[in-house]
């Protein structure tokens, strides 16, 4: 079938030939029209619909309400329901606003998988804020840099007991946002990502709350 399928495109490009002989190479059809149509139309037909103009807490809302006793982190034995990461999730938010945390503020988050990352990343979030996540074991001159570039206005770690917040210096640096700006929270920053630095200084690109709910809501891929 693929090799019948080859000669019939030839014969396209044939006939193509023959029928104007001065055709420029890249003007020559390579297939019928039945078989560009289904290529081009079908198999690339992506477009799906999905809550665009939600945010990741509002989502998050419409599951705790009828999800609570669900799980909703596991870390090795220790299982996390959706009820209790809810309200870990809440106090550390109230201790980041009394820190002075809020809406368009970044807040870097050094501390490694875990369930105590999901609450630093949700209460964050519930700030109107953006997370950093920056992973502990970078050099510490590599995740002072990050904090300075992504000019957060504090940090969040664990010590294995409990979570400390520490107050940075504001610099009043730009980072580049991929969101369109139309002001629903949709288009909030949610978390600041940074390149690899591999072919130069690493860059603070800020993903909006519209760029994860796109790549997890309504897929064709996976179902989450």
């Amino acid at each position: 079938a693929e090799v019948a399928a080859w000669a019939s495109q030839y014969l396209v490009l044939l006939d193509a030939l023959l029928t104007d002989p001065s055709c420029a190479l890249a003007a020559l059809p390579r297939m019928d029209e039945a078989t560009e149509s289904w290529l081009v139309d079908a198999c690339n037909r992506t477009t799906t619909e999905y809550p665009r103009d939600a945010s990741v807490t509002e989502l998050f809302a419409g599951v705790l309400a009828t999800h609570a006793d669900h799980v909703a982190v596991v870390e090795g034995d220790r299982a996390t329901t959706y009820a209790t990461l809810d309200a870990l999730a809440e106090r550390l938010a109230a201790r980041l606003r009394d820190a002075g945390v809020g809406a368009g503020d970044r807040v870097a988050v050094t501390m490694g998988r875990s369930t105590e990352l999901v609450v630093a990343m949700l209460a964050t979030l519930r700030c109107d804020a953006a997370y950093v996540p920056i992973d502990p074991a970078y050099p510490e001159a590599r995740r002072a840099s990050m904090i300075d570039l992504a000019d957060a206005a504090v940090t969040v770690a664990h010590d294995g007991t409990g979570f400390t917040i520490t107050a940075n210096e504001r610099t009043d640096r730009a980072v580049t946002s991929t969101g369109s700006g139309d002001g629903s929270p949709a288009c909030a920053a949610a978390y600041v990502m940074f390149t690899s630095g591999s072919t130069g200084t690493p860059k603070g690109v800020v993903v909006p709350h519209r760029g994860i709910v796109r790549l997890v809501r309504d897929t064709d891929y996976v179902d989450f």
